[in-house]
């Protein structure tokens, strides 16, 4: 299904992975609760696509309380939510920023992400629909 990868790969360049991945922890903190932190699966579905997961056999409640999302999730599920939610502040704090490049760069690996998440795994992507919306 998917290789094991680094979070540049996943963001789209070293850099990126570093402020990425550490917004996934603080996002997980938040929005994954009884989450205290563990190890990560970094995986890479396409070339350009990835994200990140607990390591952990377990339902997690996922909340999202900008819009009332509230659902227990599998880690897959919880952490391709916060994926493609991380990458989005990416995107616009690179927007509000002026940086079309980086911009672009995020915000394409974010739709990736979503088009691979429909075709490999659509119940995930039904919960990230709805986490996002």
């Amino acid at each position: 299904m998917h290789k094991k990868t680094t979070t540049g790969a996943v963001f789209g360049a070293p850099m990126l992975g570093v402020q990425g991945e550490s917004l996934i922890y603080a996002h997980a903190d938040q929005m994954l609760e009884g989450y205290s932190g563990g190890v990560w699966h970094i995986v890479e579905t396409d070339p350009g696509c990835g994200f990140m997961y607990p390591d952990a056999d377990q339902l997690w409640r996922l909340i999202q309380p900008g819009n009332f999302f509230d659902r227990e999730v599998d880690s897959l599920t919880a952490g391709a939510c916060l994926t493609v939610w991380v990458l989005g502040v990416l995107a616009y704090s690179f927007s509000d920023r002026g940086r079309a490049d980086l911009t672009r760069l995020t915000w394409e690996r974010r739709e990736r992400l979503i088009n691979w998440l429909e075709r490999h795994e659509p119940e995930a992507a039904r919960a990230v629909f709805a986490f996002i919306d």
